[in-house]
């Protein structure tokens, strides 16, 4: 058998041996009892005694012992029997002669035990294992739960014979490891016996954390970092994890790796936990060690920069920021940088460089460094929250292209140069500063606007001021000199000449310059001047403007709208700086009027007022121009406008005007027009009226009397009536006879349409009771032109009326309900009231049903006073089909030709309504077969209407019928046929059913019509008697048992009835 122990195990095997030969403790005498009890241990030595009773013979459980002398030691003499070392099949029952001993086994038992406590791996360890007392002939295991089922046995099997003593095993460990840690226990079994006893015994191991102190000391940062928990020599068959301070597992490995010390790492806390893992479950809580971590300090000792730098603007910026530690770090940290520009974080713009461990390089990156960049920059470094930092000024500059000096410049020329070159950036503000020291612009361009001789070796400074620089940064300037070129005037002349112009024309007049050199374009440094004869006019002219090559300079007198002030002689003069004066030659201006154009003016219109305006509205004064018109055939003088009115006295007529400006130099020429005059023949061609007929009435009417020319007339500023003449006649079968103005017509004014259109109107007073009845007839009109009335126009007739007004006049008619069968009168009553003006007429009636006339009648109705007159219809036997519809009453009045009929007057419509007739029929009640009817019984009432027998009855009808009782019955109406029977049964009748029923009825159109009225309602009455139902037997009774002679008797009568839901009215 193989055994799976260290090879450091050394198992010893110590027994302690007495000597059993010597004495025997155990001696059992049965004393003749038939049976004795007595207990041994196995391997203990035993002397069982026998009462003798003849030859000595033992047996063991009835077989005979007495020939095994190896085990068994028989005294036949004596009769004892020895057993030195009992065994496990010893025990049992043994007799001798008559005695008998029951041998039993006692259970040995088994302590294991150790003295160790914190065993730790490496150490060594000894194991007790104890029988007491000792098992001779017994077999010795030793068991380890580290080791698996098939070689866990170390057989340790010393035969030893001891009695009353105990046997000693030790077990002992050298040099342990994690693997020998478990339960150990040990067995013994008896040779020969199914007998097995067994102890264990805890092995508890802990494995030696590696030699730290608690705190691990200066780490330094950016550097890995390994911590040891244990020898790795020891770490076979453990179970090892590194816990943070928050209890979360950071490592199961041995060594604990920090890939990276940085700062939040120091005084953090890392338990190294170790378990055995072959430990039994009665071991403590495995050993672990805390490690506090302390980093290292490192901070920034300082950093390095620039105190200031200058940039050309747009230029590639980058600023080096020096950081040096304390002390070297590792690859896994460099220091914290934020850059600044003034307050605002730019660090994104920086990169960071590591030279040495100790000495890092922040470079800031500007690509473009513009104005908005130049200000203070800060570089802030750190490791931890001290910050270390350092500013640095950034200037930014531009660059400086201005000459020293300029080119020679021409007078008048504009010169500008940039000190900047390109747009000045935002942020920069220019200045120029002259001589002095002033400032002469606040613009990056210098701007002379015009070159003078006094800019001659002028000189101007430009400082550059960047509002984003720092204060420490220094201005730019720069200088530059003019150079200027000398001038003078060679000649000076004036262009047109000998100038002619009308009045409100333009006129400009040109004078030119001549210079020895180009200048411009400015010309303000020299002076002009022009005159009007004598009179300075300078500032009416224009500036010089440089014509041709800058060697000519026009300045020019421009006259927008001239007048005939304007006219004269002119003159323009020049000089630079007031000297070289040179005066051009003199030039005229003469100013001419605009007159009429001569023309022939013909076929002028009658009524026309010509204005001949022979300076065409021009509004002189008689200072200044002489203007006169005068007719060439008779000399006559007219003033000027010369006015016509047209007639045909002035036909062909020539009309002269002459015009002179006195203003005008005496060699301007003079002027003249004249206009020649014809007029139109004009006639009448139409005359005509806008109506045939006229009717008057109580509001006014005009009658117009429309007229055409054969050409135009001018009414605008000349009276139609002196012109066109126009006369009415009225023919009302008298003759016929001009009209004039008078009472109920008058004749307006002429008016005009169109220039060949006009009107004469004839206005009719409204019709009052004064309107004289002849104002009524036939009217014309005739028309002509001037005096020729043998060439007159005459319209058609228009007759004039006067229409009847019955407006006051009265139409009604009565009518009432009425029942079929009646007879009665329509009445139709006319009141009609005197005319205005008053005249005779007639008067016609019509009484009108639906629509269609039915009586008609005539009577005379006087000129003066009022009149009643009345028409009737008579009906008889008023049949049911005459109601519905309308009846009215119309009337109308009328006279002679002149009269129109008057309109037609009507009553208000009135509607007949006819009730149908209830006598034209019969009610019909069946009555009862019985005088009276049983509770709980059916009774069934019935009534009919015989249909109406009427023949005025002449639509269909039909009946509404119901029946009703005072107590329990009341129907709403029904329509039923007529003839037969209307029925309501009583079922299952009670008492208060008895009583009055009524059958009541009326009868109604079958049709719609609204103005058939329903008949009056009849009613029947039928009667129904219920007969009160017996009670049981009556029983008579004295009121007192017994009476005395001379008493008066009183009898009780007593009547029971059923209780019945019928009989609901009381009853006596």
């Amino acid at each position: 058998m193989e055994y799976c122990f260290s090879p450091l195990l050394i198992l010893l095997i110590i027994g302690t041996l007495s000597n059993c030969e010597a004495t025997c403790n155990q001696i059992v005498s049965s004393n003749g009892n038939p049976s004795i009890e007595t207990r041994v241990s196995i391997g203990e030595c035993v002397i069982l005694h026998c009462t003798l009773n003849g030859t000595t013979q033992w047996k063991l459980n009835g077989t005979d012992i007495s020939n095994d002398d190896a085990h068994y030691n028989i005294n036949t003499t004596s009769g004892t029997l020895t057993i030195q070392e009992v065994r496990s099949t010893d025990t049992g029952n043994y007799t001798c002669g008559s005695g008998s001993i029951s041998l039993i086994m006692k259970i040995p038992f088994i302590t294991v035990t150790g003295q160790y406590t914190n065993l730790t791996v490496g150490s060594s360890v000894s194991i007790n294992c104890t029988t007491m007392p000792s098992i001779p002939s017994s077999v010795i295991q030793w068991h380890s739960s580290s080791f698996n089922t098939d070689s866990n046995e170390l057989i340790i099997n010393p035969i030893l014979l001891l009695c009353n003593h105990y046997l000693l095993i030790i077990l002992t460990l050298t040099a342990i490891s994690p693997t020998d840690a478990g339960v150990y226990i040990c067995n013994a079994s008896i040779n020969g016996s199914d007998i097995k006893i067994s102890g264990s015994k805890d092995l508890c191991l802990k494995v030696p954390f590696y030699q730290y102190n608690d705190t691990l000391k200066d780490l330094p940062l950016g550097y890995s970092a390994a911590i040891q928990c244990v020898n790795i020599l020891l770490i076979n068959g453990t179970t090892i994890k590194w816990t943070d301070s928050n209890g979360s597992v950071v490592s199961n490995n041995n060594t604990l790796i920090l890939p990276n010390v940085v700062p939040s790492l120091n005084n953090t806390e890392y338990t190294c936990t170790v378990e055995v893992n072959a430990n039994p479950v009665t071991c403590s809580l495995p050993d672990n060690k805390t490690i506090i971590i302390d980093i290292k300090r490192t901070y920034v000792s300082s950093i390095v920069m620039s105190s200031q730098l200058s940039f050309l603007i747009n230029s590639t910026v980058k600023i080096d920021c020096f950081i040096l530690l304390n002390t070297p770090v590792g690859p896994g940290i460099q220091p914290i940088v934020s850059w600044y520009h003034n307050m605002t974080n730019i660090t994104h713009h920086s990169s960071l460089l590591r030279n040495y461990d100790f000495l890092f390089i922040s470079i800031l990156n500007i690509d473009s460094i513009q104005v908005f960049d130049a200000g203070v920059y800060r570089c802030n470094a750190g490791i931890d929250s001290n910050v270390t930092t350092n500013n640095i000024s950034v200037c930014v500059t531009v660059n400086e292209t201005l000459p020293s000096v300029t080119e020679e410049l021409s007078l008048g020329q504009y010169y500008s140069i940039d000190c900047i070159t390109g747009p000045v950036p935002t942020g920069v503000s220019v200045s120029w500063l002259i001589t002095d020291g002033s400032i002469y612009s606040n613009n990056n361009t210098l701007m002379i606007p015009s070159v003078l001789p006094s800019h001659n070796n002028a000189q101007y400074t430009c400082t550059i001021m960047f509002e984003t620089n720092p204060s420490d940064c220094s201005t730019q300037s720069q200088v530059i000199t003019l150079r200027v070129t000398a001038a003078y005037i060679n000649l000076v002349t004036i262009t047109p000449s000998s100038i002619v112009r009308f009045i409100n024309s333009s006129v400009v007049l040109a004078c030119t310059i001549s210079l020895n050199t180009g200048i411009g374009p400015d010309t303000s440094f020299i002076s002009h001047y022009w005159y009007q004869y004598s009179t300075d006019i300078s500032d009416r002219s224009t500036q010089l403007m440089i014509s041709g090559d800058s060697k000519s300079l026009v300045t020019t007198l421009n006259i927008t709208s001239v007048q005939l002030s304007d006219a004269g002689v002119y003159q323009c003069r020049a000089s630079i700086d007031g000297n070289n004066t040179v005066v051009s030659s003199t030039e005229d201006l003469c100013i001419k009027i605009p007159v009429i154009n001569s023309l022939f003016d013909t076929n002028l219109r009658l009524g026309d007022v010509r204005e001949y305006d022979c300076t065409l509205g021009y509004n002189y004064r008689q200072s200044e121009v002489v203007v006169a018109w005068h007719d060439y055939t008779s000399n006559r003088v007219f003033n000027n406008p010369l006015i016509l009115t047209v007639d045909q006295s002035i036909n062909n007529t020539v009309y002269i005007c002459s015009l002179l400006n006195i203003k005008n130099p005496i060699n301007c020429p003079f002027q003249q027009a004249n206009v020649s005059i014809t007029v139109k023949d004009t006639f009448i061609t139409t005359v005509v009226t806008n109506i045939d007929s006229l009717i008057l009435s109580n509001t006014s009417h005009h009658l117009e009397c429309h007229i055409t020319t054969n050409t135009d007339i001018n009414t605008t500023n000349t009276d139609i009536n002196s012109i066109v003449n126009v006369s009415w006649y009225r023919d009302n079968g008298n003759e016929n006879r001009l009209v004039s103005d008078s009472e109920g017509v008058s004749i307006l004014p002429i008016v005009s349409v169109t220039d060949t259109s006009f009107i004469s109107t004839l206005r009719f007073s409204p019709i009052t009771s004064s309107t004289p009845v002849s104002t009524l007839g036939n009217y014309t009109c005739v028309a002509w032109i001037g005096e020729q009335s043998v060439r007159n126009k005459t319209s058609n007739n228009v007759q004039v009326m006067m229409k009847i007004n019955n407006s006051r006049d009265v139409v009604s008619m009565s009518l009432s309900e009425y029942t079929v069968g009646d007879s009665f009168n329509a009445t139709c009553m006319i009141t009609a009231y005197q005319l205005s003006p008053p005249i005779a007429t007639k008067g016609i009636i019509d009484i009108i049903h639906n629509k269609r006339i039915i009586r008609s009648g005539a009577f005379d109705i006087g000129a003066t006073g009022s009149h009643k007159q009345s028409l009737n219809i008579p009906f008889t036997n008023f049949k049911l089909s005459y109601s519905g519809g309308y009846y009215a009453c119309s009337y109308i009045r009328s006279n002679n030709s002149f009269v129109q009929l008057s309109d037609v007057k009507q009553s208000a419509t009135i509607q007949i309504n006819i009730k149908i007739p209830i006598n034209s029929t019969s009610l019909v009640l069946k009555l009862p077969t019985k005088p009276f009817h049983e509770v709980g019984s059916k009774v069934t009432l019935s009534c009919k209407v015989t249909e109406p027998n009427s023949p005025l009855v002449d639509i269909d009808t039909a009946v509404n019928i119901k029946w009703s009782s005072n107590t329990n019955v009341n129907q709403q109406y029904s329509i039923r046929p007529y003839n037969k029977y209307f029925n309501y049964t009583l079922t299952n009748i009670k008492l208060s059913d008895a009583g009055e029923y009524s059958c009541t009825y009326y009868l109604n159109s079958t049709i719609n019509n609204p103005y058939i009225m329903p008949s009056d309602v009849r009613t029947g009455v039928t009667n129904v008697t219920i007969k009160i139902p017996n009670g049981n037997n009556p029983s008579i009774a004295p009121l007192y048992p017994y009476y005395n002679v001379g008493d008066n008797i009183s009898l009780i009568c007593s009547v029971t009835y059923p209780h019945s839901p019928l009989i609901d009215i009381a009853t006596n």
